[in-house]
């Protein structure tokens, strides 16, 4: 069998101490994480989120244990004018 989806203890085959493997079940799960990480943090810092909408994101990112991010300066200026996010068309 390949392994896919399992966690499991083996042996090492040169007589080392037996260790945990991580196979493919691990990724969908960290890439999750890190995807809501990214978008928490883009919720951070845009222009448009209400402030409660910011304090949640990073209450979520606390209680996920990652350290606190906060807005840029160029986006607190923008949303302090009232002004919405930059526009990425030429």
């Amino acid at each position: 069998m390949l392994g896919f989806g399992s966690s499991k203890t083996r042996a090492h085959p040169h007589g080392h101490a037996a260790h945990a493997h991580s196979h493919a079940s691990d990724f969908p799960k960290q890439s999750h994480r890190k995807n809501r990480i990214r978008g928490l943090k883009a919720a951070i810092n845009n222009p448009r989120t209400t402030d409660d909408g910011r304090a949640g994101a990073q209450a979520e990112l606390n209680h996920m244990g990652v350290r606190p991010t906060k807005p840029s300066l160029q986006t607190r200026i923008r949303h302090f004018l009232g002004m919405g996010g930059k526009s990425h068309r030429r």
